[in-house]
């Protein structure tokens, strides 16, 4: 289990063109937006419910994909509440994928997992809707798990700015 600590700011989001890219494609994350390289994503500013839980968005992106992850923070675990995935119509983002969850312990691998079946759901529903056929199961898995993994390298390397 992570527990992120969202008091670290390793890179705050303010000054490069992506950054303001994506802050015009992701209003919801607000002006507050800092990469947390505990978790190799960029987190939004959170905010306490009156339980006491923290909440915030946290996003992570490639060329190809972006990864928002709606993330609780309880008293002992983090959760993980929601899952949506885009894809890049030009500049903008089109929601592709959304999964809601009640009460998941955050877990880096499941997330993963969870990402890559819903993106092997689109890439299916695509592939028949364009009528390209219908890749192996096999083949969509793969394609999917290189997307992922690419998403995840792209965002700490926007991240640390390197």
């Amino acid at each position: 289990m992570l527990k992120f600590n969202t008091m670290s700011k390793v890179n705050t989001m303010n000054d490069n063109a992506l950054v303001l890219a994506v802050k015009s494609a992701f209003p919801s994350l607000g002006n507050n937006v800092t990469y947390n390289q505990a978790a190799n994503m960029f987190l939004s500013a959170g905010y306490t419910s009156a339980a006491g839980n923290t909440y915030q968005q946290g996003l992570r992106l490639s060329k190809y994909l972006a990864v928002d992850y709606s993330i609780g923070h309880g008293y002992y675990y983090t959760f993980l509440n929601g899952i949506r995935i885009y894809v890049w119509d030009g500049n903008k983002p089109k929601l592709v994928g959304q999964k809601l969850f009640s009460c998941d312990v955050w877990s880096e691998e499941a997330a993963r997992r969870e990402v890559v079946k819903m993106l092997e759901n689109y890439l299916r529903s695509s592939c028949r809707m364009l009528g390209l056929g219908t890749p192996t199961d096999s083949q969509l898995r793969q394609l999917s798990e290189t997307l992922v993994g690419e998403t995840t390298r792209a965002t700490q390397l926007i991240g640390c700015g390197k």
